[in-house]
């Protein structure tokens, strides 16, 4: 497809994209926290809960680690393609800006209502619950009970508190949330880190002491295929359909992919990052390195550490390795680290989507009250206080109300695009207080992800999100292959290697397209939350 101007634009400069919207005036993040808040966003619940919905969808170890590796590359070539869409528009929008610009505001908007309405709180719903069953563990070894003593209503209370909290923590301001990462980040990789070596110590005590091995990682083969437990039934492998073997193997992947989600919120913190067209690419590789490395060793020790067939029969797997091989106090102190790394994901995701619900509130697609910053103190917050508002300067009527047609979106031509950022400004929000954030749009997430907390289940939510988010991460890595047709000339401080995003559109489709039939109600979910946007957005035209 040739792109509208091919025919009579050939002898123009291509201009740069339009200034992407960020929330904050300056940034203020430095390279070293923005990887602290990206690695603090993928390494959370997902390495403690997601290994035992891996396990019961493959035959054998050895296809969890393949299906951990495979969910990694994939991960780290949407994350290299979004760091050359990154590098051009470095604003708070992320995903939502990069959308936008190549398929217009109808495309943009529905991303901002499914991403604001329901994938990003559900996501942060999912740490939620595994930091309640993981306190309620830490309570029941306490009293020297093999299994938590609360009810799962108990240990989501606890996580809607452990919510509010860091939403408080977060409003304090930018800098703060940032060192506050920092910390966070080392409770991860301390944990990380001391499962991989329980892992490596019991099998260097067998491998040097010798003797008959008795466990399963050293007397069973890792790539014979063996019956499971789906919790529901069990799987006799040498009966499975292909069919049937599809749709396990994209439950795999889709647990998978969700420990390495987060990969794609460098974009909400890019218009926070300092010299973000420098920095943000190696922020981007450098996060998915640590990340793919140790989930990978993470995942090996959990089979080391465990008997296969209790692998995949808790969502607290990490808290039951450390119970059986060092007692109920290495247990409790493991369950209280898996309890802080799921808090630093939901202050990391506080952090970044609240930005992405701003910039859907400056771009109209959701009110704007969720769009402004605010000053808060300990007890108190200001809305708007930090902010600026100076009056849109009247345009004249020989004004353009759309973008050149040089930077015309794709889908302008299809379909009638809802009011641009050209043709409709919004007010600038000025400030220097290091403190201002957009607390209202924060606020908006934390409740939202309270109520799926406390409504939601663990795997459905799993499934729903990897549906709703895969297809528009598919539709942004084919941005970059549509600009590099459409744009050749635009400015690239980063450029990927072309295979990469193409590999991966093709990988993503396959994935959504083959994963709707398996998927039934979820997908019926979300087609109901597009005809609400469309409803909503022709009912809005018609006022």
């Amino acid at each position: 497809m040739h792109p509208p101007h091919a025919s009579h634009h050939h002898h123009q400069t291509m201009r740069p994209p339009p200034p992407a919207q960020t929330v904050s005036s300056r940034p203020l993040l430095s390279p070293r926290h923005a990887l602290a808040i990206l690695v603090n966003i993928q390494i959370g619940s997902g390495i403690f809960s997601s290994p035992g919905h891996v396990d019961t969808n493959v035959p054998s170890p050895f296809a969890a680690l393949a299906v951990w590796a495979f969910s990694g590359l994939l991960s780290w070539a949407g994350a290299a393609s979004f760091a050359e869409l990154g590098t051009i528009l470095p604003g708070n929008g992320g995903i939502q800006d990069y959308l936008r610009y190549v398929y217009g505001d109808i495309v943009s908007s529905l991303l901002g209502w499914i991403y604001v309405m329901a994938a990003l709180p559900s996501s942060m719903a999912l740490q939620g619950i595994v930091l309640g069953e993981s306190v309620g563990a830490a309570v029941g070894y306490w009293r020297g009970l093999e299994e938590g003593i609360w009810t799962g209503g108990q240990g989501r209370w606890v996580a809607v508190l452990a919510i509010g909290a860091v939403w408080l923590l977060n409003v304090r301001g930018t800098a703060a949330s940032g060192r506050t990462s920092e910390i966070f980040t080392v409770c991860k990789l301390v944990t990380v880190g001391g499962v991989a070596v329980a892992g490596a110590a019991v099998a260097m005590r067998q491998l040097v002491g010798g003797g008959e091995c008795t466990e399963d990682w050293c007397g069973r083969s890792w790539f014979e295929a063996r019956d499971v437990d789906s919790g529901t039934s069990r799987i006799d492998w040498g009966n499975v359909s292909f069919l049937q073997m599809v749709g396990h193997y994209s439950a795999a992947v889709y647990a998978g992919l969700w420990a390495y989600s987060g990969w794609d919120s460098a974009g909400f913190i890019a218009g926070d990052l300092k010299n973000a067209e420098r920095t943000l690419p190696p922020v981007i590789h450098g996060s998915m390195a640590i990340v793919m490395v140790a989930l990978e060793f993470v995942n090996v020790a959990y089979y080391i550490l465990l008997p296969w067939k209790e692998v995949g029969s808790t969502n607290t797997i990490a808290v039951v390795a450390a119970h059986r091989n060092l007692g109920p106090i290495a247990a409790i102190v493991v369950a209280a680290l898996v309890s802080i790394a799921c808090a630093g994901t939901i202050n990391s995701q506080m952090f970044g989507h609240g930005r992405l619900v701003a910039s859907a509130a400056q771009r109209g697609y959701i009110p704007s009250f969720f769009s402004g910053l605010d000053v808060c103190g300990l007890m108190n917050c200001d809305l708007g206080g930090a902010q600026k508002r100076p009056e849109a300067p009247e345009r004249s009527s020989s004004e353009p109300l759309s973008p050149p047609i040089e930077q015309q979106p794709l889908l302008t031509s299809a379909m009638e695009a809802e009011p641009s950022l050209e043709s409709n400004p919004p007010a600038e929000m000025e400030t220097t207080d290091e403190r201002a954030v957009p607390a209202r749009a924060m606020l908006l997430n934390a409740t939202l992800a309270s109520i799926y907390l406390c409504a939601g289940n663990f795997e459905f939510l799993v499934k729903f999100i990897g549906i709703s988010v895969w297809g528009f991460l598919f539709l942004a890595a084919l941005g970059v292959i549509i600009l590099r047709r459409r744009e050749p000339n635009l400015h690239r401080p980063y450029k990927v290697t072309m295979a990469i995003p193409i590999v991966f559109c093709i990988i993503g489709f396959g994935m959504v397209a083959s994963s709707i039939p398996f998927a039934p109600v979820e997908s019926g979910i979300l087609a109901g939350l597009f005809v609400i946007r469309f409803a909503a957005h022709r009912w809005l035209k018609q006022e």
